[in-house]
């Protein structure tokens, strides 16, 4: 049986889905997620490297959907580890929903 959680993969605990040149890191139940995309590739000895990549925070009811998405904030970064710490920055920056409400 084929577990859709053991596909899913996780950088500092936030979840990371690819499709082709395009990462969504962040979770889908908060507010922001952020999406990363690939605008160029370079070529070291065997291995393909992403070179230049453009991170933008987008609101995670637009990324659902996939079209028109809510821009909040946009970067352009070098190389996928920069742009997943600038993301990873971005996310932890933004309150958490909480799925109790206060009691008074």
């Amino acid at each position: 049986m084929n577990d859709l959680n053991s596909e899913i993969r996780y950088y500092r605990g936030l979840p990371l889905v690819r499709c082709e040149d395009v990462l969504f890191y962040g979770n889908i139940n908060e507010d922001y997620v952020t999406k990363i995309e690939v605008k160029s590739i370079k070529n070291n000895d065997k291995i393909k490297l992403s070179d230049k990549l453009t991170v933008q925070m987008v609101s995670s009811s637009s990324a659902a959907r996939g079209r028109n998405l809510r821009i909040k904030k946009s970067s352009e970064k070098n190389g996928l580890y920069e742009a997943l710490d600038v993301a990873f920055a971005w996310l932890e920056r933004l309150p958490k929903k909480t799925s109790e409400k206060k009691k008074v």
